[in-house]
């Protein structure tokens, strides 16, 4: 079972669990002394430890060695350039990084490369979140998208499950919002194009 709460800090002290953490209070394998509270040490708790992660181990294993994973992993690392093509030739921008031949090289481990499966690629100024989040809720396309530094990227990862159809649905979706993004971070306006932008207000979370 999985459950979470959230409380004020000011109310913390009211909170009453029928159940507590094991390892809470004094000499407890929870107890951090005065660098926490009594309401965290009291809820925040594993309990029991699920082995079930450790023990699929030698089930990885064999699935990898069964399905060519050297292969798997070269595959991922040229869809990941293509991805990184794609999105340079869109946007303009000069990558972070060198790119990375890996072609023939069955063998990754050890060998020192820019990026295998993973990386980032620079967009033009832009509100990261609200790129991120229309992104997902326009196109179902998850990517985390960044600020770094000043600079936004987005960030792709390709593993053995994704295809070319993922990296164009990406590339498509980024087509159609960038132009909406950097006029609203020029202008102001939200990123929604419902007008200016409002300043968000402070007051109690729902």
């Amino acid at each position: 079972m999985v459950s979470w709460g959230w409380n004020r800090d000011q109310t913390s002290g009211v909170w009453e669990t029928p159940e507590v953490s094991e390892g809470a209070g004094p000499g407890g394998l929870l107890d951090l002394g005065e660098s926490t509270s009594r309401f965290v040490e009291e809820n925040e708790w594993q309990g029991t430890r699920d082995p079930a992660a450790y023990l699929s181990v030698p089930a990885a294993i064999r699935f990898q060695a069964e399905h060519d994973w050297p292969r798997v992993r070269a595959e991922c690392h040229e869809l990941l350039r293509e991805a990184r093509r794609r999105i340079e030739e869109l946007t303009g921008l000069p990558p972070i990084c060198p790119d990375t031949d890996l072609t023939g090289l069955g063998n990754l481990s050890g060998l020192h490369a820019w990026y295998a499966q993973m990386a980032a690629f620079p967009l033009p100024a832009c509100n990261a979140a609200a790129l991120q989040r229309r992104l997902y809720d326009e196109y179902r396309v998850e990517v985390p998208v960044i600020d770094w530094n000043g600079r936004q990227l987005v960030r792709v990862s390709v593993q053995g499950y994704n295809t070319a159809d993922n990296i164009e649905a990406l590339v498509r979706a980024l087509k159609k919002l960038l132009p909406d993004q950097a006029r609203c971070s020029t202008t102001g306006d939200s990123p929604n194009g419902q007008g200016k932008a409002k300043k968000a207000e402070a007051g109690p979370r729902p």
